[in-house]
C-alpha cells in the first residue's frame, strides 16, 4: 500500500479502529518532513559559491598555518643500565625518579651557558627490563640533544666509578687467589721432589722411618693438589664474574630529528582534508543564516 493510493476500505478500518487521526498525523508530518529535506537542499544549492568560499578561506588558513606554526620536536634516548652479576650501580626506577624530579638540571645550566632546555621531559622504565628512556618535547632539538648527551655522560660516569669499585674488589681477589696458586704450585713441587728423595733412600733403605716420611709426603702432597683444584675453582669463579661485567651504555643516542621540510604531502593531505571539511560546516552554517536573514531581515529590521 502506497501513499499515492489508499482504499477507501483501508481508511474506513482506521476510522473505526479510532486511528485515522494519527494516520493524518504521520502522514503530514512525513509530507512536512520531506519538503524541509527539499528546502535544505535548495538552499545548499542556492549559496554554493558560499560555502566553496569558506571552504577556499579554510584551505588557505591551513596551509598558512602549516608553513608558519613552530614546529614542536620530540627527541629520545635509551640506556641500558650495567651490572655486575646482582650488583647494579643504580636502580632504573631511581634514574627515572631523578630525572623527572630535575636533579641534573644545575649541572645541565653550567654545562650550557646557564641554559636548562629540558622543560617538558619525561623517563620512564619498560618493565622487567633495565632500560631507561628519555624523552623531551622542544621547539629547539640542537640544545636538547646537548642536554640529553650530557645526562647520558653524568650517569656513565657515576655507574662506572661505582662498578669499577666492585670490579676492582673482584680484580684484588682474583690477584689474591692466583699468588695462592703459586705459592701452592712451588709447594707441591717442593713435596714432590721431597717424595722422590724419600722413593730413592727407601729402595736402599727399607726402613720403617723412610717408609712413615715417605707416605706423610705423599699425604701433604695429594691434600695439597686438593688445595690447588680449590684455588682454581675460586679463581674460575672471579674470572666468570669479571666477563659477566656488563658497563652502562646508551643504546640509542639522541638525535637532532631533520627540520620541517617546505612540503610535507602527508601533512599538507591531512590539514587540506580538515580544513575542508571544517569550511563546508561553516559555509553551510553562514548559508542557512544568510536564508534565514533575507526571509526575516524586514520583520527584524521593523521590530
Amino acid at each position: 500500500m502506497t501513499r499515492d493510493f489508499i482504499s477507501m476500505d483501508y481508511l474506513q478500518k482506521l476510522k473505526e479502529n479510532g486511528k485515522l487521526e494519527t494516520y493524518k498525523t504521520n502522514n503530514n508530518f512525513m509530507e512536512e518532513e520531506e519538503i524541509n529535506l527539499i528546502d535544505y537542499i535548495r538552499v545548499v544549492f542556492k549559496r554554493k559559491k558560499t560555502i566553496l568560499v569558506c571552504a577556499l578561506i579554510a584551505v588557505c588558513v591551513a596551509f598558512l598555518f602549516y608553513f608558519f606554526s613552530t614546529s614542536v620536536y620530540e627527541i629520545d634516548t635509551i640506556l641500558e643500565i650495567g651490572h655486575m652479576e646482582n650488583f647494579v650501580p643504580e636502580d632504573p626506577l631511581q634514574i627515572v625518579q631523578k630525572i623527572q624530579n630535575n636533579a641534573y638540571s644545575e649541572i645541565i645550566k653550567e654545562k650550557l651557558n646557564g641554559e636548562n632546555p629540558l622543560e617538558d621531559i619525561e623517563a620512564s622504565n619498560p618493565e622487567k627490563t633495565r632500560l631507561v628512556k628519555i624523552t623531551a618535547k622542544t621547539t629547539n632539538p640542537t640544545q636538547v640533544k646537548l642536554a640529553l648527551d650530557e645526562i647520558n655522560q653524568i650517569i656513565l660516569k657515576e655507574h662506572q666509578e661505582k662498578l669499577d669499585i666492585q670490579k676492582n674488589i673482584i680484580l684484588d681477589s682474583k690477584k689474591r687467589i692466583e699468588n695462592k696458586i703459586e705459592n701452592l704450585e712451588n709447594e707441591k713441587d717442593i713435596l714432590e721432589e721431597k717424595i722422590n728423595y724419600f722413593s730413592n733412600i727407601f729402595v736402599t733403605d727399607p726402613s720403617t722411618t723412610n717408609q712413615f716420611f715417605l707416605m706423610s709426603a705423599k699425604e701433604e702432597l695429594a691434600s695439597k693438589k686438593l688445595d690447588i683444584d680449590d684455588a682454581y675453582l675460586e679463581l674460575n669463579n672471579f674470572l666468570t664474574r669479571l666477563e659477566n661485567f656488563k658497563p652502562t651504555k646508551v643504546i640509542k643516542e639522541p638525535v637532532v630529528p631533520p627540520t620541517k621540510s617546505l612540503i610535507d604531502i602527508k601533512t599538507i593531505i591531512i590539514y587540506i582534508v580538515i580544513a575542508l571539511v571544517v569550511g563546508i560546516f561553516v559555509g553551510i552554517f553562514v548559508s542557512f543564516f544568510q536564508e534565514f536573514w533575507e526571509k526575516n531581515k524586514k520583520q527584524l529590521t521593523t521590530n
